[in-house]
């Protein structure tokens, strides 16, 4: 007889939904209790064991809760300019260090080496707990001693049955006797620790100065047949852990917040986009979700990258002064980038580190600059920060601190991000930080500049190359040909500048001042010669501007005393000079030659060996007929000139995108520049004609009074037209005004 089974079905029919409900909530409680009673039972483990003698609860708990086990290499991943590009063999820790310990070889101890924050003293707990839960014909006898304890040698001479106890020996680097003399204190341990069965050590990798120190040979003798005379002691095997990939940063992130906190691991998700060369560090990683539980998630990378190393910061205060270790990082970063082209890279020797900070007055000791900073070592013994990200965050940091950076630092894309998302409004910042970071310069107009470079005088121009004549820069111009002079001309007034013509009298070498001298510059002159000026409106500008109302006498004077100090002071040979340049000089100069040096030399005058020829590497000049210094187009954003807007002079620097192809600035606009060359009689009819020729006299510095000297480059007031590279304007010698100026070039004596 068939089963009636509808009572069945229309119980079920009213009941599914409750019940599906009720499966849902037992599995979702499963799923949510098993990594929480994992855990718990873990650290009850731990805490038995150990006690609070060395591992506090709370230490135990972070470290275990929401462990995911590591990999691992015998090839040191920090040699890598980037972590996430590791690309060594990697085996699983936990595998590789159960197979050295069930190993028959007893003859190698191991020495467990990483990176700061990757994850070691966590290894140990959760390995110890991992053992503890083996059966027990695989279970070792573990013992684990941190030896940062101040009572680590007494602990570690009282555990029982050494012979058959494998001791883990947790964080040498924070051992105070190792920080002292590394060499010393391992052969004091290996000779505490001969009885043990086997030894695994954890140190950072940066603790040791170079690769050749990291101990390959433990100093235990053991008991081996071996040949007469031999001495057979056990060896290091070094494992380095690797950083974490993506799929190990989604697996913390699923333990985190479990199968159904979806959102939160998605939230947690976008936060790592953020950052991702910081999420292989496992330390920086667990902040993470402490961001979200605040609720004030961070809108931008650089307050993450923040909140990070403050976090950072405050895990080394028991080892080092949180606000010392601040400042160092933010102090070597910058050292690291602006001296990277001199040290050849972004590393420094390991024993420059303290001197630089004692230069600080910062005090931190040797072994904590090593090895409880955000620095790596190389196999070299040299220093970089843990990701290159860290060093761009803190150059950043830096100069809005108030750094004063060299006028050619070069940002990068990732420093330029950061700092459009820390200083959004350039009128906001310091007039300083503005002149030292171009991007911040460019994304004011032109007259906001004018502004701030006048607001930067009041407070003190902090730039050295500006303010005075020691510091002043001076840029390279290779020997070399290059095209002078325009072509046709409709406009009869430019029928001075023909023919167009190559010009390879300059043979030469020589140096242009980077800007046109300054008020500053020119105050220094009149202080130390007593020279009396012609117009004293000379001297009332901001001291960063161009020097104006200055005669063409005046400007030779100024030449002739810096000449004299120069070469008093054996910066300058006696066969070179600073003077006026000639109208080649400053052509060449504005336009390019018909090669250019594929990176520019710029130079104060003490860094410039004249005694030696500098060989550039040179590269064909794409536009050796420019109009500008630029290029083939006047714009408003890169010089000085009446469709700028500012209807006087400004601050010298104003327009670093307007450099010539040698790094010259200020070359078109802001004020006419004097040269040493003669224009002539007649204003109608140049006596020195075109194509320029320098043996004709047109450079006679003793010519009369009464003869025209040649200006160059337009004024605030000019037009496109009169601030091209070839465009040429003449004065008598002494006429003062205020559209007139000049610039110095060092070169030979001929």
């Amino acid at each position: 007889m068939p089963t009636d089974y509808s009572p069945l079905l229309h119980w079920l029919s009213q009941n599914a939904l409750p019940l599906l409900g009720i499966v849902t909530a037992v599995i979702a409680a499963y799923y949510g209790a098993k990594p929480v009673w994992e855990q718990h039972g873990k650290q009850k483990l731990l805490e038995q064991k150990f006690g609070s003698e060395f591992y506090h609860p709370d230490q135990i708990r972070n470290s275990t809760r929401y462990y995911v086990p590591p990999f691992c290499s015998s090839v040191d991943p920090s040699q890598e300019a980037e972590l996430r590009q590791v690309l060594v063999p990697q085996e699983k820790l936990f595998d590789v260090v159960d197979r050295h310990l069930r190993s028959g070889d007893s003859n190698r101890h191991l020495l467990l080496l990483a990176d700061s924050g990757m994850g070691k003293s966590s290894f140990v707990l959760n390995y110890y707990a991992h053992n503890q839960k083996q059966p027990r014909r695989k279970r070792h006898r573990l013992a684990v001693v941190p030896l940062g304890a101040p009572n680590a040698d007494a602990y570690i001479t009282k555990i029982a049955d050494q012979a058959e106890t494998i001791i883990f020996l947790d964080a040498y680097d924070e051992d105070l006797r190792a920080t002292k003399d590394h060499r010393a204190r391992l052969a004091e341990l290996m000779r505490l620790c001969a009885g043990f069965k086997r030894i695994l050590i954890t140190c950072r990798t940066q603790f040791f100065p170079r690769d050749e120190e990291i101990p390959k040979d433990s100093g235990i003798v053991r008991v081996t047949p071996r040949g007469l005379g031999e001495r057979a002691t056990y060896e290091f095997w070094k494992l380095y852990l690797t950083p974490f990939s993506d799929e190990l940063v989604d697996a913390y992130l699923h333990k985190r917040y479990g199968r159904l906190r979806w959102q939160k691991r998605q939230q947690a998700r976008e936060i790592v986009a953020k950052i991702p060369l910081l999420s292989v560090r496992p330390m920086l990683l667990a902040y993470i979700p402490d961001v979200l539980d605040t609720g004030k998630v961070p809108k931008t990378a650089s307050e993450l990258y923040s909140l990070m190393l403050e976090k950072w910061y405050e895990r080394e205060s028991g080892w080092v002064n949180p606000d010392h270790l601040r400042t160092f990082s933010e102090q070597m970063a910058y050292d690291l980038y602006a001296n990277a082209a001199s040290r050849g890279s972004e590393r420094i020797p390991g024993q420059e580190l303290q001197p630089l900070a004692q230069k600080w007055n910062i005090a931190l000791e040797d072994w904590q600059l090593r090895g409880r900073s955000l620095l790596n070592r190389d196999a070299e013994g040299n220093y970089k920060f843990a990701h290159r990200s860290i060093m761009e965050f803190l150059v950043v940091k830096r100069l809005i601190a108030g750094e004063h950076a060299s006028a050619d630092l070069t940002l990068t894309d990732q420093m330029e991000a950061f700092l459009n998302e820390m200083v959004p409004d350039p009128l906001a910042a310091k007039p300083q930080l503005v002149f030292s970071v171009r991007i911040l310069l460019e994304k004011a107009s032109p007259a906001q500049r004018a502004r701030i470079g006048d607001k930067l005088a009041i407070g003190g121009d902090p730039r050295l190359e500006v303010t005075t004549v020691d510091q002043m820069q001076f840029c390279l111009v290779p020997a070399g040909p290059f095209w002078m002079g325009s072509p046709d001309f409709d406009n009869e007034a430019l029928e001075r500048e023909k023919p167009l013509h190559t010009n390879s009298q300059l043979d030469y070498e020589y140096w242009v001042a980077r800007f046109p001298i300054t008020v500053a510059q020119y105050q220094l002159f009149v202080t130390a010669t007593g020279h009396k000026p012609t117009d004293p409106d000379c001297l009332k500008d901001p001291a960063n501007r161009p020097v104006r109302y200055v005669t063409w006498h005046e400007a030779v004077k100024f030449c002739k005393w810096l000449t004299a100090k120069w070469q008093q002071e054996g910066h300058l040979p006696t066969d070179w000079a600073v003077q006026l340049p000639s109208e080649a000089e400053w052509e060449k100069a504005a336009r390019g030659g018909l090669e250019l040096p594929a990176e520019m030399k710029i130079l104060p005058i003490a860094g410039i060996k004249f005694e030696e020829s500098y060989s550039l590497a040179l590269q064909p000049n794409l536009l050796p007929q420019r109009l500008y210094p630029l290029g083939n187009e006047a714009q408003a954003n890169l010089a000085n000139y009446d469709e700028t807007k500012i209807g006087t002079t400004s601050a010298v620097g104003c327009f670093p995108g307007g450099r010539s192809p040698y790094g010259c600035e200020e070359v078109s606009g802001n004020v006419w520049e004097w040269t040493r060359s003669l224009w002539g009689e007649d204003s109608g009819k140049p006596e020195f004609k075109y194509p320029y020729d320098s043996a004709d006299g047109c450079e006679n510095i003793n010519a009369p009074n009464d003869i025209r000297r040649v200006l160059r480059g337009g004024a605030f007031y000019d037009s496109q037209m009169d601030v091209r590279c070839a465009y040429r304007y003449r004065r008598d010698p002494g006429d003062r005004r205020d559209f007139i100026g000049f610039r110095v070039v060092v070169s030979p004596l001929l």
